[in-house]
């Protein structure tokens, strides 16, 4: 729910906080911009690393009829979304100037391009870290447990299985199931 930012000897320097950051999932950093997910929020927020101040702020949740409503809007203002979680937005990248967003129940990749948003591509649900690449979206396929290449229709191209392990080879067993599992 905030950043925290070090020296390069891992000393605390200090903290930046919104009231729009919950939950971060992921964040992307790209030129002097630092661009976070906001989950609880379905949002997207963008902070200035130079000033440390939050300067833009994209929230994408589903309505009634599962559609995904976009707005802009003013990441320090009091007219930010209520907390919600609704697309469970999971990860950012930014390439181009194009900001790319993908979220466990939104079915797509969402590039968002001069303040305004639009399909880049379809995915199945269950994905994390989507991202363009060679013409289509690479994605961890969480719910098939494999790295798999989309066309931009979602239809998958090739797979990577993700690895199993036997039990005594597991380290850290002691996790909560809902912490980590098998081949996520």
């Amino acid at each position: 729910d905030e950043i925290f930012v070090f020296d390069r000897e891992f000393r605390k320097l200090r903290s930046i906080r919104s009231p729009y950051l919950k939950l971060c999932h992921e964040i992307c950093i790209a030129g002097d911009r630092l661009y976070l997910t906001s989950t609880r929020f379905d949002s997207i927020l963008v902070c200035d690393l130079a000033t440390g101040r939050f300067v833009a702020a994209y929230c994408l949740k589903l309505d009634a009829e599962r559609r995904i409503q976009f707005r802009a809007y003013d990441p320090e203002g009091p007219d930010g979304p209520a907390l919600a979680d609704t697309t469970h937005i999971n990860n950012v990248r930014v390439e181009d100037d194009v900001i790319y967003v993908g979220g466990l129940h939104m079915n797509r990749l969402i590039a968002i391009r001069d303040g305004q948003a639009s399909a880049h591509a379809r995915l199945p649900r269950l994905t994390h870290n989507a991202r363009p690449f060679r013409g289509g979206v690479l994605a961890n396929f969480t719910g098939a447990d494999c790295i798999a290449w989309f066309d931009l229709d979602g239809a998958v191209r090739s797979t990577i299985a993700v690895p199993r392990y036997a039990p005594e080879q597991m380290t850290h067993t002691d996790l909560p199931a809902d912490f980590a599992r098998q081949a996520f």
